[in-house]
């Protein structure tokens, strides 16, 4: 599985690096907002890790671009995750947040998690959930941010 990570920190991108070799990942690295774009429009990827505050940009930045596009599911990484973050990402339609510093298990388990989630295009319409968040879930196109499938 193909992930990329969106992250201005060298020190970052050597740990998923890292934890990438032992679990037969690939990591792509994108240091801003236009390296994650013009690595998006070329390649696939199971999920994308982007850092909270990229130079001159954000986690948001990075969402916006995935809206309304068949997109990965988006983990965010902060030094200050706490659970207003936590909130603000799942409420945007993020999938989740990674504390900094990282911790390998958390990181193996998120990762793990969002990355083996069949996509909702995948799923047979008998299989998707009825209900998401305390909302109905409404007739028109489905999409990753409409449906949470767990």
């Amino acid at each position: 599985m193909t992930i990329l990570v969106v992250s201005s920190s060298p020190e970052t991108h050597w740990f998923f690096g890292n934890v990438a070799k032992s679990l037969n990942w690939r990591i792509v690295s994108a240091y801003d907002l236009s390296g994650f774009v013009a690595l998006f429009k070329t390649c696939t990827f199971a999920a994308v890790v982007c850092e909270n505050n990229l130079d001159g940009n954000d986690w948001t930045d990075v969402l916006d671009y995935l809206n309304g596009r068949e997109a990965p599911p988006l983990v965010v990484t902060s030094t200050r995750a706490d659970e207003f973050l936590w909130v603000e990402v799942l409420h945007r339609g993020g999938y989740d947040v990674l504390a900094q510093p990282f911790d390998r298990m958390e990181v193996e388990r998120v990762l793990g998690m969002c990355c083996s989630r069949p996509a909702v295009g995948e799923l047979p319409v008998s299989q998707l959930p009825h209900r998401t968040a305390g909302r109905r879930v409404g007739t028109g196109p489905l999409s990753a941010r409409s449906v949470r499938v767990s």
